[in-house]
């Protein structure tokens, strides 16, 4: 298992980590805010805690805003920095699902060179899964109101060879779910991790892992078991302090987890 760092950890950055928590102003704040120099400070910031892999949000790569020569910069930046870009995550094909919708999302994500899209579906979902077959790529869909593997599959259906599983081990601990047994019954459809600890069920108030009651732990262990070689992005976002003393906290206590089980 390899470990990344998703840059949706710095969505309270717009706002100068001010506690505002409406997601979709700060994400507008962080469309126009970004430019590859800004990026490169985040870049920086993220080899530093010891990262080799980075998983990039829309709001630093807006497929819906930006250029392809801003993900051809942001991608240079990611490569001159270390960093291996391992995801483009977040929300795609919006705003309405349509084939031009779609496009500008692809071509984005093949201009910053992510081998895979990580988050949510606009749209209807077979028309999207004929337009990956055709373009060849993968969403790893991120659950977010399902609370069973069962949900999740059934969200998927039949387009299960190129919607996979970007298992969210808070979100679904939120929603009274239990992320190992998702994490086991998903296993062979998994493309994707987000390691999240969240303080309570009902709740999406993210912290340290190991600090919440999401089974973050249990679901590393069986990651390592079955010699899960993918990507599992290290997901902590706090909208009044910067996540990163914690992100790195966090990513010390996975590797502990995967030295003494």
């Amino acid at each position: 298992m390899r470990l990344s760092y998703v840059t949706a950890n710095l969505i309270g950055q717009p706002s100068g980590w001010s506690g505002e928590d409406d997601w979709g102003a700060l994400d507008e704040k962080m469309v126009a805010q970004t430019t590859p120099e800004s990026f490169r400070q985040v870049c920086r910031s993220v080899r530093a805690m010891g990262f080799e892999g980075i998983e990039v949000y829309t709001g630093h790569c807006s497929y819906i805003s930006h250029g392809l020569d801003h993900a051809e910069a942001i991608r240079r930046v990611c490569e001159d920095e270390g960093l291996t870009v391992v995801g483009y995550a977040g929300g795609f094909g919006f705003p309405e699902g349509t084939r031009d919708d779609w496009q500008r999302t692809f071509s984005m994500c093949r201009a910053l060179g992510a081998p895979l899209m990580t988050g949510g579906i606009a749209g209807e979902w077979d028309s999207a899964a004929d337009m990956l077959r055709e373009e060849g790529l993968v969403i790893a869909y991120e659950n977010h109101p399902e609370k069973t593997a069962d949900e999740i599959l059934e969200k998927i259906g039949s387009r299960g060879d190129v919607i996979k599983v970007g298992l969210d081990t808070g979100n679904i601990t939120s929603q009274g779910g239990d992320a190992l047994e998702a994490a086991v019954r998903l296993y062979d459809r998994i493309a994707h991790v987000h390691l999240k600890d969240v303080r309570e069920v009902s709740g999406h108030s993210t912290l340290a892992l190991g600090r919440g009651v999401a089974k973050v732990r249990e679901v590393v262990m069986h990651l390592i078991e079955r010699d899960y070689d993918g990507w599992a992005s290290i997901e902590h976002e706090p909208f009044e302090r910067s996540p990163d003393t914690e992100v790195a906290e966090s990513l010390e206590t996975v590797r502990k987890w995967s030295v003494c089980g």
